[in-house]
């Protein structure tokens, strides 16, 4: 029997469509079976775009859940690994405090930059990409839906010699085309605070005591931001609670925690809530390390009245007219410890005013320009501990030995006590080492072979 020659074209096109349908079936099957992979993995990883939607998703199910407007299928639930699956119920308990405020509330989010371009990057455009800046934004529009509660992001350049501010500035204009929406985010610098402040313009008064942005790491920064935040908030509805919160650049900790620092502040009455990743039931994909637990037995010595477990987490929040009181005069310190003299000044303030809750964090290293000169670092933050108790703390002979211990040392010194740290500190828990004074500055010394 002969085909007409329409005949055979309808059929060749048949087959074509056909083909190109089963291609598309194998694809999404790969995807599908990609995401599913990946929520079933035993770890996290908060840089992958698809993962991050997938959690926000099983979040927004749980969340409605919550309301009564939506039962969960037990074998979505199942689908997740346990990091993920623990996320997606902290995202839904954080947007619940969000969704039942009884008056407004506006966050600040500030983040510092500082060679944070490749961060800035998609996956597919550097090996190191986090697309942060957008991957942010997604997570806080993701609280559209909370009547009473309002945003805006402040990026602050740390005077990154690769322009990182300006990098930055491009990212959210084409965001901003791509999605057809004005988003409530800006991007300042640091150096026009430092130009500013030495025309005797009171700018920023933490910052009064620097006269470079060579003299900031993160802290020059941060004090900028949250001073923009607290004093020239053009984003800030009227008459809304203000909340301002700093965290880091990288996707360690999720912006959808921020309704438990909401909830701490507005609800339970606190000054000051920390995300933490020490305090149970926290859960953390991070290295431990001696270096985090002589830290902790240093500045446990220095401010025993301190009740935090986690002084150096990018993820702290403060009410804004109890943040402006502390940051309304110079700071001394601008560098990895400017975390500390914050918290010292709170809780001098007010002992009772800072509380935590446990975070879920997924430690990011690659492009870390803390990580590459960490010794150095620690060494750094050990004398800027020191310069704190020696302005803000009760003095006493026992913790003059440790001040005098650390003016004493160099970097291999620090080195030799952290290889040969004693077993009665490394090996305990933090809230173990909450309340141990055991070992002496002697004993610590006595750690340096070189030196006997």
């Amino acid at each position: 029997m002969n085909l007409s020659k329409k005949t055979l074209i309808l059929i060749g096109l048949l087959i074509i469509s056909l083909s190109c349908f089963l291609i598309i079936e194998e694809t999404n099957k790969r995807e599908n079976s990609s995401i599913k992979e990946k929520l079933c993995n035993n770890s996290i990883d908060l840089t992958d775009e698809v993962l991050g939607e997938e959690i926000l998703k099983r979040a927004q199910v749980i969340f409605k859940e919550k309301l009564g407007k939506e039962s969960i299928k037990i074998q979505d639930i199942n689908a997740l690994n346990f990091y993920a699956e623990t996320l997606a119920k902290k995202l839904a308990e954080s947007k619940s405090f969000l969704y039942s405020l009884d008056k407004k509330v506006h966050v600040t989010v500030v983040i510092p930059i500082y060679k944070e371009i490749n961060r800035m990057k998609s996956r597919n455009e550097h090996p190191n990409g986090e697309d942060f800046i957008r991957q942010k934004i997604k997570q806080l529009h993701w609280f559209s839906d909370c009547p009473n509660f309002s945003w805006d992001l402040k990026i602050i350049d740390d005077g990154c010699p690769l322009k990182s501010g300006e990098y930055a500035k491009k990212i959210i204009k084409l965001y901003s085309e791509y999605t057809n929406k004005i988003w409530p985010v800006s991007v300042q610098f640091l150096e026009d605070c430092i130009k500013l402040n030495k025309m005797n313009t009171s700018i920023c008064p933490a910052n009064k005591t620097i006269s470079s942005t060579k003299d900031s790491k993160k802290g020059g920064a941060v004090y900028f931001g949250l001073w923009k935040a607290i004093k020239y908030n053009i984003f800030k509805p009227k008459g809304s609670e203000h909340i301002v919160l700093y965290t880091d650049a990288d996707l360690s900790a999720h912006l959808g925690n921020v309704g438990f620092s909401v909830n701490q502040i507005i609800n339970k009455g606190f000054q000051v809530s920390i995300g933490s990743r020490k305090l149970n039931p926290s859960l953390t994909q991070k290295s431990n390390s001696n270096a985090g637990k002589l830290w902790y037995y240093f500045w446990k010595n220095f401010f025993p009245s301190l009740s935090v477990t986690d002084t150096q987490v990018g993820f702290k929040a403060f009410k804004s007219s109890f943040l402006e009181k502390i940051i309304n005069k110079p700071m001394i310190e601008h560098g990895l410890c400017f975390d500390m003299e914050i918290l010292v000044l709170a809780n001098l303030k007010n002992p009772n005013s800072i509380v935590e809750f446990p975070l879920l964090w997924v430690d990011s290293v690659s492009e870390s320009t803390i990580r590459k000169n960490k010794d150095k670092n620690f060494l750094e933050m050990l004398h800027s501990l020191s310069r704190l108790y020696q302005k803000y703390g009760k003095k006493n002979v026992w913790k003059d030995s440790f001040k005098n211990l650390i003016a004493s040392l160099c970097v291999n010194d620090l080195n030799s006590i952290l290889d040969h740290c004693p077993q009665d500190i490394c090996s305990k828990t933090l809230p173990e080492l909450l309340k141990y004074r055991e070992i002496t500055a002697e004993q610590l010394y006595k750690r340096i072979p070189e030196k006997f």
